[in-house]
């Protein structure tokens, strides 16, 4: 053993080299779930296998410049080891890899992990957590400094020298082009450079590099060919509904696939009827926010840093250019619906720095189907985008996100499904197939449902329905009969005659081309895209001005941002209370054990506080004098309190909590929303007043 500690302190880096060939065979292996996999990547791309174990060796050599060299070189191989472990983990349960910009959307990671693991599974990873933890504690105790290594100053030479030639190694391959730092596919790039090397650029490439030809000359001349080609917009627009569809696409373009009966037949219909065509989106998988962010914004994905969320990076210290600022000009009411937490990818945030004016979240539905899984279902939707659209004079501009088509996606068969699947080949998979197959078709329901009744409503409006991804269904492109698994479709309804076009587009582009089709020629990058989808330099042009308005002097825009983020207001209506009371016989309530069963209810002759008021959810909470107590709901207008008395000169609110505590926009307490408030005065004195 001494032998073996000798022979390492004398050749610290070649053990440095041989943990990189390791921890990068293991991190492979466990990406690919495949022993052969992993070979035919080694054997098809042995300079690319090296390089990525060159990486790791390059991290744990810095550890001989460290006293406590063994331990230093065992934390830098278990957090490498981690991100292996952490991909695969991933990889499991959906198509995307493990980004650095991953660990930026680690609470809401959190916040979905149920929905994909059992509890004995977070509770092993949780252990396994703890207990590497504790190893590491011990080692820090127990692994002894090397001061005074003899072989110290040799080695520290032959590091510096080995991380100045990889350095250089580098650079030469990034400039001529053996390596890559820009991918246009993830999922394309993990398989063919490895998940050192990715992972490592998902950490170094974000933002946006000042394009080639930036200049002020330059976003001028753009923008005057823009304004010379841009005609007028017409005066009476329609409400403009855009509905991104969780994970829907056409599971018929799926080769091998049968199914019992269409899936999407309302869906189908009205592509058959109405303006559709292709919709290419930036992810697959994941990535709902950047579908978002390319409808929103006009903007394309594929010029920022590889795997970047712009909600987690640039939104959060900028505002944007967004069909929300462009509709609102032109005397437009802008709002975001939903079905999920209001927190999910920032978008209680977010939503101010695009405009929006309202932003309702399942905080403030009365939700009362959910998925197997845990999801609203989408047939929530309608009455919501009513709610808003009957709640302004002027025209609307909705954007809605639906969450039922979300995975995980449960393999266990089901009798019951109304639509059954099979396949030609052998799918693992069928039953995690089918279960989704027979949500996509409840999402269709949903479709139909809003489409009956936005016919049905007076006012000139259009639908666009789309989906947001592929869901992570192991789907390949050699499978698919259109050969894209970065395609999902998209659908223009409208109560108001409009010509039907098939126009296959980006995600980017399809704002900019309904407002055209509406006869909207307004914004930036709306009359952009309109003048300009087609000609040679669309793309390189589209880069300088969108690089302009986010990271750039705003030549595009006078040379100043003119966007100020909204004081977005949570829900369309505000939660109020109307009389509060103290009771010896509380409403009928549902107890825990009875939440599953919402026929079941029981009556518990129980004291308490009867709080009545308005836009009451299962999220609102009472609070006196700013304690929030535990709230059970009863229905829109009453809330009851259990076991708890008022006393005269209590303050009484109630709040609108989300699934984590978070803080409202513009405000200093931790919560979404918040009602008004009232003093609670003894019956026997007089009546009960409002602040």
């Amino acid at each position: 053993m001494n032998k073996i500690g000798e022979l390492i302190k004398k050749h610290t880096l070649f053990f440095c080299i041989i943990i990189g060939f390791i921890i990068s065979f293991i991190n492979e292996l466990l990406g690919r779930a495949s022993l052969l996999e992993t070979a035919n990547f080694i054997l098809d791309k042995p300079l690319m296998f090296i390089y990525n174990a060159l990486i790791v060796a390059a991290t744990v050599s810095i550890a001989c410049l460290f006293s406590k060299k063994y331990f230093t070189m065992i934390v830098i191989s278990t957090i490498w080891l981690a991100i292996g472990i952490t991909n695969g983990i991933i990889l499991s349960n959906r198509v995307t890899p493990f980004t650095f910009v991953d660990l930026k959307l680690f609470t809401d990671g959190i916040k979905v992990l149920p929905t994909y693991m059992s509890p004995f599974q977070i509770g092993a990873i949780v252990v396994g957590i703890v207990a590497v933890i504790v190893l590491l504690i011990f080692l820090w105790i127990k692994l002894p400094k090397h001061e005074n290594d003899i072989h110290h100053k040799k080695n520290s030479r032959l590091v510096a020298l080995f991380l100045v030639s990889f350095a250089i190694i580098t650079t030469y391959c990034l400039k001529t082009g053996v390596l890559s730092t820009q991918f246009t596919s993830l999922v394309y790039a993990y398989e063919d450079y490895g998940v050192e090397y990715s992972f490592s650029a998902t950490l170094l490439n974000t933002g946006m590099n000042k394009p080639k030809g930036y200049t002020e000359e330059k976003v001028n001349s753009i923008m005057d060919d823009v304004k010379n080609n841009t005609t007028e917009t017409n005066s009476n627009n329609p409400n403009i509904i855009m509905v991104q569809l969780e994970s829907l696409f056409d599971p018929t373009h799926v080769t091998d696939l049968h199914f019992s009966e269409d899936p999407i037949p309302f869906l189908r219909s009205l592509r058959q009827n109405y303006t559709s065509g292709f919709l290419s989106v930036p992810g697959i998988g994941a990535g709902t926010a950047n579908t978002e962010f390319e409808v929103m914004t006009g903007m394309d994905l594929d010029f920022f840093g590889t795997g970047e969320y712009p909600y987690k990076t640039i939104l959060t210290k900028t505002t944007s250019e967004s069909l929300a600022y462009d509709l609102k000009d032109l005397g437009y009411s802008a709002h975001a619906i939903h079905n999920n937490t209001a927190t999910f990818y920032s978008r209680n945030k977010v939503f101010a720095q695009l405009g929006y004016d309202t932003f309702t979240s399942k905080e403030f539905m009365n939700i009362q189907e959910w998925t197997p899984n845990g999801w609203a279902k989408d047939k929530i939707l309608t009455g919501e985008i009513m709610k808003v659209l009957e709640s302004t004079e002027n025209q609307d501009y909705i954007y809605t996100i639906s969450v039922q088509g979300h995975g995980s996606y449960s393999n266990e068969p089901n009798p019951d499904n109304k639509i059954k699947v099979t396949s030609d080949i052998d799918r693992e998979n069928i039953n995690a197939i089918e279960y989704y197959v027979n949500q996509i078709h409840e999402m269709d329901q949903f479709v139909e449902d809003l489409v009956n009744t936005i016919n049905s409503f007076d006012e000139d409006t259009i639908v666009v329905f789309y989906g947001d991804h592929l869901p992570s269904l192991g789907i390949e492109k050699e499978q698919l009969d259109n050969g894209s698994i970065y395609q999902t479709e998209y659908v223009a309804y409208s109560n108001f005659d409009m010509e039907k076009q098939n126009v296959d587009l980006e995600a980017y582009q399809l704002s900019s081309y309904i407002l055209d089709r509406v006869g909207i020629h307004h914004g930036t990058l709306p009359t952009f895209h309109q003048t300009n989808m087609g000609k040679e330099d669309y793309l390189a042009n589209l880069e300088i001005l969108q690089y302009d308005m986010l990271y750039g002097k705003h030549f595009s825009q006078g040379g100043v941002n003119p966007y100020t983020a909204t004081n977005l207001k949570l829900g369309i209506y505000d939660v109020n209370i109307e009389s509060i009371e103290n009771s010896d016989d509380l409403p009928k309530v549902k107890t825990d054990e009875e939440e599953e069963n919402e026929s079941d209810v029981t009556e518990e002759p129980t004291s308490g506080i009867i709080v009545k008021g308005q836009h009451f959810t299962d999220r609102t909470k009472v609070c006196v004098n700013d304690e929030v107590l535990k709230t059970q709901f009863i229905d829109s207008e009453t809330v009851v309190v259990k076991n708890k008395q008022l006393q005269s000169g209590d303050i009484v609110k109630v709040i609108q909590q989300g699934s984590k505590k978070v803080l409202q926009q513009g405000s200093k307490n931790r919560f979404l929303a918040t009602s008004n408030e009232m003093t609670y005065v003894d019956e026997t004195e007089e009546n009960n007043v409002e602040n």
